[in-house]
This record gives C-alpha cells, structure tokens and sequence, in this order.
C-alpha cells in the first residue's frame, strides 16, 4: 500500500477514489514518507520525503482520467529506494505533458538487482541540482548516435526511456537548467546565497537573470561559461549581480555581462580589452560584453564581445513578454502544440518548418503581433517589405496567430515577439521615450511636439513620446484635474523603468494651479541615467477595477461599497477575482463558481450593495434560487488546460453571461479561468504575483503549521477559501492570517470543509522567533499567532510565570539558518539578569519570569551568528470603547460576549477595561489609577474603584476578569479625547499598600 496523509486515485480494473489515508510510516515534519508493497497505479501530483518500492511491489506513474479529460502525473521526491518496479507511463490524448518522476535536489535514487524503472513515450525521469545516483546506471547519445555511460558526474538532467535499448538517456540541453535566477515575483533584491563554494563544470553554461547570487568560492572549470544578465518585467529591469569571496578560473572560461553594473567589484582591476590595456574604469564598459581568462589573472575582452554571444548550431531561442500588467503569465507561443518559454533555447533541423502558434496576452487580443528574426545575415521581420524577408503572421479563429519559419542553415537564431506595433514602438540611438498614462481621458498635454508619437491600440489614455535628447531642455507636462476629481499623488507614479518607481532625479509633484498640475523634465535629469524609458502613470482618487499597475492599463472608476455600478464595472470585479476548487465535474464546477460569485459579490461582501443597484435578470426568492440562476449563465469549457501561468495548474475556462433585467438591455460577457486543485482540502496564497498551493494538514484555530516566506500583499483564494482576519505579530515586517474554507451563507451543505487554518507570511528579512506555552488574555486570543519579530515589543499575558522560545521553521526553506535559534540570554543592557531563568530543554528554550518584573528584554542568538531582541511586556489589562445604547453597553472578551453593564448616560461612548488575573480572586479587588488627556491639554486624575462586574472568561476558565467604567459621554464630549492611561493597583490597608500588579507596568494606554 501506499501510506501518507494525501487523497489518491488509483485504476486497477476500475476506476474508484481513494480516501484519505493515515500516515502510517510518516517521519518528522511533513512532506511524508510512502512506501509501496502491491501494485497500485498512481494519478496526481504528489510531493513526499522518501519513497521506498520494496521487492516484488510495482508502482505505476499514470494520465489521470477524469470525465473525459486527461492530465499528467508527478511524483516529486527527496529520496527514491527502488527494490521492486517504477513504471511511467506514456502521456494519453488530449494531455500534451509527459508523466514523471523527479528527485529533488540534493537527493538520492538508489536502485537494486530487482529494481527497475521502466519508461515509455514521452516519460521523463528527471534528477534536479546534486542529485547522487546509485545502482541505476544513466546514458547519453554518444558519436554516431551511439549510447555511452553518462560519467560526468553531476546526473542533473533529464532522461528520456529508450524503450529499443531499455535505457535513460540524457536529453542534452532539455533538461533542468543550470541558472540561479530569482522568483518571478521577487524584485531587484532577490537573492541566492550558496553557504559553500560553487563549480562551473568544463564547457558548462550558466545564467544569472535579475538575482543577486552570493557564492565562497566559485571555480570556473575549462571553458566554462558565466552570463549575467539583467531580467525585464512590465515595469522593471532587474539587475544580476554576482559576488564571490574567491574566483579560480581554467584557460577559456568566460564571464559575460549585460550591462555596466553587474560587473562584481573584485574583478575591476582583471579586465582588459582586445588590444591589452586594463580597462581601470567601469564605466569604459556599457552594453553586452564577454570577457575570456587568459591564464595569467587577466580577463580579455572578446572581439565581437559588445554584441550577443552566439547561440549554439541548431538550436533557436524565442524571447516574448508572457505577462499581464498585473505579472501574471497570460500569453503563450508553441511550436507543433510544444510550449516554449522565455529565453529558453530549443533544437530545430535547416530546411523543416517551424510552425508557431502565439496566443497574446488579454490586454492585446485582437492587435496583430510583431515578429523580427535573424539568422545569418538575413533579417526576417512581419513588417519587412521584401517579400522572401517577411513573416507572414495570420490570425486563426480561436483568436491565436500563426506563423511560418524555415531555418535555411544550421546556424542559431533568435525570435522575437511584441504582441504589437505599440510594444514594439522605443527609443533609438540618442533618444528618449516617455510613456503617460491616465485613467481620465485629456488631462495630459506636453509643451513640446513630436513627430515621433504612437497610441496604445487597446487603452486610448496611454501614449509614448520619442525624443532626441539633443533637441530640448525642458519638457514640461501639464495635468489637468477633471472636474470633481483630486489627483491621487499616492497612486500616481514617476520613474524610470530600469529603477523602479522611484521619482526621475526626485522630482516632487507640485502644488496645482487653477486645477492643473506642471511637472519640468529637464534634460540633465535623464540624461546621465543608464535608462532611455520612463513612464508617467497619472490616476485621480477614485481607485480602478483591473487597472494594475501598469501604465498601459490605467483601469476604471472603482465603484465601492453602496456606489453607482455599471454592468461592465461588474464584469471586471468578476474577472479579477481568482477561482480554484477541487470538482469531479464540470457540472460540480458550476456550481461551486455560482455560489462563490454569489457570496462574494451579490448575496454578501464588500461590492454586495453596488450589485444591489444593477439587475443582473438574478431571479429567485431565496439564496439557493439565486445561486441556481446564476449557475444557468455559466458555460464551462469542459477540456482542462495544462498550466501555463505562475500559479502553474491545470485549469478550466469558464464564461458567465451578466445581462440586466428586460429586452435591448446591456449584456456582457465575464471569461477567466477556474483552476483545479487535486483536494478539497487545498488552498492557493497569493504573495504579491507568487502562488502557493497549501495543503491543510490540521484543523482548528491553531492549525499553525503551514508557513509562507514572501513580501506583498496576500490573498488567499481556494475551495471557497478567504482570509477572515489578520493576526498582529509585534513587527512591521510579518504578518499572520486565520484561514477559513467555509464562507458564511453556504451553511451545512457540506459545500466547502469549513476548515480553519493558520498562516504565517513574513518577509526575507524577517528575524524574530516562536513562543509556545503563553497563556493569552481573552481578549487577545484572536490577535496573537504566537511568530514575534526581533527589536519590536511582545505583549504577553502577565498571569504566565513561564513561556518557551523555539526557531520559526519555514516550510519552503532548506537552509534556515537565519531562523534557527542558538542561544536565549537576557539582554543585560536594558534589565538585570534575574529578571528571568533560562534552561534549553532540547526542543527550545522555557523562559521562567522572575514574580517582580514586568519587561524582560530577550537576546536571541541566530543560526548566522546575527542577534535581535524581543522585549517581552508582562501585561493584564485590555482597554477598548463602544456605544452606548438605552443605558448600557456590550463588554466583549475576545469573541465571549459578557454582558450588558449600565452606564450613566443613556446614549452615546464608552471607554472600558478589563484586568485579566489567573483566576477570579485574583482578579477582584484591585482598582484603577486612570489618566484622561483631552484634546485642548485638560488633564483629568481619578481613581476607579468600583467595578461593572466580575467573573471567568469561558475562553480559557483559568482566567478571571474586572471590568471597570473609565469613561463615558456624548459623542460631542468624546471627539475632545486624545488619551486614556490606565495602572493596576491594590489598595492595601492602613498600614500598608498593595502594590502595583505585575503586568501593568508604568500604565496601559489607549489613544482615540
């Protein structure tokens, strides 16, 4: 059997689904160890620690068969022990993607006498970086097309089955590349550390694209090839860069650079040019240039090396833009239905055909793409005007465009693809191009004219400007605002494309003048830049539906909540809000995506009263009604897609007719895609553009083992999923969010699991640590996840006399060192250092409290030798407001409603707290020592020494409560607040006082 925690499908003589299964043999954290000892055929995706086929077992990788649709399986694996026999079988119509089994990097396949992996088609075995093999022996295609033993020691490669010889053979250049290149969503200051020294084998080629990748030592072998280049999204050029503590190059290696600032500090002195003389200068280098180690610590520039290293014989490479505005990869080009990617480099034969099928981006469908490719001396273009030099580029009926190439050598070539003329239209030589955008139709005109000016085809706001840099001084663009309008400085943006949105040269937006803006763009401000492209995004307050940030797409009114709504407005929310579920049919699929748009936009959420304004022809007395009648406007394309976007899962395409109400009336149609995940127990986090499939593991409201590393903003979408609060962690730079599956309205139905689960996201810079064993306060519950970030204040429930500190252990992170904690120390520059004891207990370290003290500053000792502080506050009392109504107000602790207290006035504000003590007489019979700060510098004392009432929180019943009144009044009177201090203390008796409590420290405050 196959044991794991995981859900299944297996075909022996008849289909049926598996359940879901124990973890029998599952080690430490998850991914699970499984082990087959049967024959059982797999389908699916599924990523393990270890799997073990034991002697005489057959585990068979299989398409998945699923109502008429097919899609590839892959069983990913850090470790694979082969006694008995893999078999991976060939893909099946109309799925296009081969069947595979992967080892990770850094892993191992070990085989045995009995043990076999068998193949055929299409199927690939492949080994990802240092992968060791043992007892499986791999081959590659030799002189003559002969088979030899692959010996060159790093297997890293794919294999394809020769079913003629029974052999893996290496497909050469196919396989995994050798690049380290940061995350499609990271920005410029992605990175890659390597803790160890790096070896660029003999003749090995490798590409650093847009990351920062630090190295020890790094050893160039003999002709060993290094290109550094810069990486391009919508916006942004990213700017490799490579550093290395040492070098040590072999005769013939070469390092090749895109542009001036990715050439590493150390090697400055080493450079020299094709006749010999040291370049000294960086700045004598510009463009791409390739420099070659001569043997004697120099590197000599090569004699074409200002131009693009040539590309291999027979083989062509294809660069395109495959994003959105937003980053999200839309478009596509196939060569006979195979799918290419970017830059990538692909074999072809002189004289065949090469047929490209391109599918463009949404934002340029309908606009005829532009094609340039040379080869040889010979420049093919879709816009040539000789006709044996032009690319003939027709649009087929499914919206696509194809095109026809016939390499006429074996020499590499390259194809390059805008998605039209607009994308195509830059700078040359000398000149300046300017691209404005703005979600308002004439508000931008420039003080100077260009002949040299094209319009976006698909957004009439968005043009670009050429300029020769010698034919002004001064351009100066003047904003007119729209009546009833204010320019939104926050969302307006000025900068250059190769820095971000940084402001050109810190030119600020000005104060307007008779309702129009005037930004000066002067020539010293460009002209000693590296860029040549710079975009103004102008957009006025208002906010945009689907607009990105891209300033090609500006985007629309966002109508928001209770507002006016167009049925196109509608549309676009639709569409821009993300799907995926786990469905057997598409009928199943159906009406998941109904009641989702249902929940989200109409019955419930926050466009819900907008909806309310447009009649969508939704007929029904009741939800269910409703969601059946929105069910009725949608058509699901019942053929699931591969993936081909960053969220890389197969997927559906579906289409929801929106038409108001009556005859004649507006109709439109919403199209996107509905993605599928292979469990109702999955769910996708969005990070910024990066996507995460999560699988729950526990339920609950601590089911806290799933982490995310990641910067931007998060959504989370999924199986109904959504974020339903955000968890304060005590730093700026984590965040923490309560994950549920069941969106309020779908009820019992069994629509969605209603799971909750818990998710960490924090940023790459992030230290901090874990603290178990803390007792919260009732009202704190919902707002601690437990993750507390380093050099920010830590509140904790004062009635805990111990607390234990363990490392944050990311899911996603094979070397955490960063986060792994060594040691826990008081931190005797801010306290003594019996303010707490320390003992390391093996799995983390318990903190005891010292009684007395009530700030206890931790030192944290990190795996990199780095240290941060967490100031733990010892504190008990819980200050809060809310109305008054008829005489009395509602006190919450956490989501534990208390009671009605009555209160003086009988409408208007209230401002109260709770003590928290470790049991209900703990808790009674301390007072107050209030501070009221009004807002003209009135300063109100009083001590408050009755309480509202007294009792246990039902949420934790270790924990007793005092409610106290510190203010109340009309709303008039509370606008004049400004703050409210609060300390705990006992009264004592004549001869002696109480005390201050432990946990109030030098006063709660709570600020208006």
């Amino acid at each position: 059997m196959i044991s794991g925690q995981a859900v299944y499908e297996f075909y022996n003589s008849e289909k049926y689904r598996g359940n879901e299964l124990e973890g029998e043999n599952a080690v430490g954290p998850t991914p699970y160890s499984y082990t087959v000892t049967d024959v059982y055929t797999f389908t699916g995706w599924q990523v393990m620690d270890t799997l073990t086929v034991n002697n005489g077992a057959t585990l068979n990788i299989a398409t998945g068969i699923e109502e008429n649709n097919s899609f590839p399986s892959a069983i990913e694996a850090n470790h694979v022990n082969v006694q008995g026999s893999i078999t991976i079988e060939a893909s099946q119509e109309p799925c296009s993607e081969p069947n595979r089994l992967v080892i990770c990097g850094g892993g191992t396949l070990t085989g045995t006498n009995e043990g076999s992996i068998i193949g055929a088609g299409d199927s690939i075995l492949e080994l990802r970086e240092n992968v060791v093999v043992s007892g499986l022996t791999l081959y590659e295609c030799g002189e003559n097309n002969s088979l030899t033993v692959f010996t060159h020691g790093d297997a890293t490669e794919c294999y394809s089955y020769d079913s003629n010889e029974s052999k893996w053979v290496r497909q050469q250049n196919n396989g995994p590349e050798k690049e380290y290149r940061y995350d499609e969503e990271g920005v410029s200051n992605g990175t890659y550390a390597n803790e160890g020294d790096q070896t660029l084998s003999e003749n090995a080629y490798w590409r650093v694209e847009g990351a920062q990748v630090t190295f020890n030592t790094l050893t160039m072998q003999q002709n060993a090839f290094l290109e550094i280049r810069n990486f391009s999204d919508a916006e942004t050029i990213h700017y490799g860069k490579i550093t290395y503590t040492s070098l040590v190059a072999s005769q013939g290696a070469v390092l090749a650079f895109e542009t001036k600032e990715n050439i590493p500090e150390q090697i400055k002195s080493s450079l020299y040019d094709d006749q010999g003389n040291q370049l000294g200068s960086i700045d004598q280098i510009n463009g791409f240039c390739e420099f070659e180690y001569d043997g004697t610590s120099k590197w000599v520039m090569r004699q074409n090396g200002s131009q693009e290293p040539a590309l291999e014989d027979n083989k062509y490479t294809v660069r395109f833009d495959s994003c959105d505005f937003e980053g999200n990869p839309q478009a596509s080009v196939k060569v006979s239905e195979e799918s290419l990617t970017n830059r990538n480099s692909y074999p072809f034969t002189a004289n065949s055909p090469l047929i490209f099928t391109l599918t463009p981006p949404e934002y340029r469908r309908g606009q005829i793409p532009v094609v340039e490719i040379r080869q040889d001396d010979t420049f093919y273009s879709s816009t040539a005007s000789v006709e044996n030099e032009k690319l003939n580029v027709s649009k087929n009926s499914d919206d696509t465009y194809q095109f026809t190439f016939i390499p006429t050598s074996e020499k590499g070539f390259e194809v390059e693809i805008w998605w039209s003329e607009y994308d195509r239209f830059g700078p040359g030589e000398g000149e300046v191009c300017f691209e404005i955008a703005s979600d308002e139709a004439n508000t931008v005109t420039l003080s100077q004219a260009t002949e040299k000016t094209m319009a976006d085809p698909t957004n009439s706001n968005c043009n670009k400007y050429i300029y020769d840099l010698s034919s002004f001084s001064t351009l100066t663009m003047t904003i007119t605002v729209p009546d009833g309008k204010t320019l939104d400085k926050n969302a307006s943006r000025f900068g250059e494309y190769g820095s971000g949105n940084s402001l050109i040269k810190d030119t600020e937006i000005p104060e307007p003048t008779n309702n129009q803006y005037q930004i000066s763009i002067t020539n010293d401000k460009i002209s000693n830049t590296n860029e040549d492209f710079f975009f103004f995004e102008i957009r006025f307050k208002g906010g945009e539906v689907g607009g990105g940030d891209d300033p090609n797409n500006p985007g629309t009114d966002d109508p928001g909540q209770g507002s006016d709504i167009t049925i196109e407005q509608a549309r676009d929310l639709i569409v821009a809000h993300e799907y995926a579920y786990h469905a057997s049919t598409a009928d199943e699929l159906k009406k998941y995506l109904a009641r989702e748009i249902y929940y989200e936009f109409i019955g419930a959420g926050p466009y819900q009263n907008s909806f309310e304004k447009l009649d969508l022809g939704i007929t029904g007395d009741n939800d269910s009604a409703k969601i059946e009648s929105i069910k009725e406007k949608i058509t699901i394309d019942s053929a699931q897609k591969s993936a081909a976007d960053a969220v890389n899962l197969p997927y559906y395409e579906y289409s929801y007719e929106l038409q108001a109400a009556g005859e004649g009336t507006s109709k439109v149609e919403a199209k996107g895609k509905v993605y599928y995940l292979n469990s109702d127990k999955q769910y996708i986090v969005k990070t910024g553009n990066t996507y995460n499939v999560v699988t729950i593991k526990k339920t609950g409201s601590d089911a806290d083992d799933s982490y995310i590393m990641g910067d931007g903003d998060v959504k989370v979408f999924g199986n109904g999923a959504s974020i339903v609060g955000s968890l304060e962690t005590g730093s700026s730079h984590a965040e923490a969010y309560h994950i549920t599956q069941e969106h309020s309205g779908f009820g019992g139905d069994g629509f969605f699991p209603g799971v909750v689960n818990r998710l960490i996201v924090c940023d790459t810079g992030f230290k901090g640590a874990r603290i178990v064993g803390a007792k919260s306060a009732a009202a704190w519950d919902f707002q601690q996840s437990g993750i507390y970030g380093a050099d920010k204040p830590a509140d904790i429930y004062y009635g805990n006399d111990q607390i234990t500190i363990n490392s944050i252990a990311f899911d996603n992170l094979q070397n955490d060192s960063k986060h792994t904690i060594l040691a826990v120390s008081v931190d005797t520059t801010k306290a003594k250092a019996d303010v707490a004891n320390i003992t390391n207990n093996g799995n983390g370290f318990t903190v005891f409290f010292a009684t007395a003290y009530d700030e206890i500053p931790l030192k944290i000792t990190y795996g990199d030798n780095s240290t941060g502080v967490i100031d733990i506050h010892r504190v008990g009392l819980h200050i809060s407001k809310n109305h008054i109504e008829s005489g009395k107000i509602d006190v919450m602790h956490g989501t534990d409603h208390t009671s009605n207290y009555s209160v003086p006035q009988s409408a208007g504000e209230a401002v109260y707290a709770s003590f928290y003590a470790p049991n209900a007489a703990s808790a009674s019979g301390v007072q107050l020592f209030v501070t009221i700060t009004k807002s003209n510098g009135t300063v109100e004392r009083k001590i408050v020494n009755t309480t509202l009432g007294t009792g246990t929180a039902s949420q934790g019943t270790d924990k007793g409560y005092a409610d106290f009144l510190l203010w109340s009044g009309t709303e008039t009177e509370y606008n004049s607040l400004q703050k409210i201090e609060a300390i705990v203390f006992a009264p004592g008796s004549e001869d002696s006082f109480g005390g201050v409590k432990v946990g109030s420290g030098s006063g709660v405050v709570w600020t208006k």
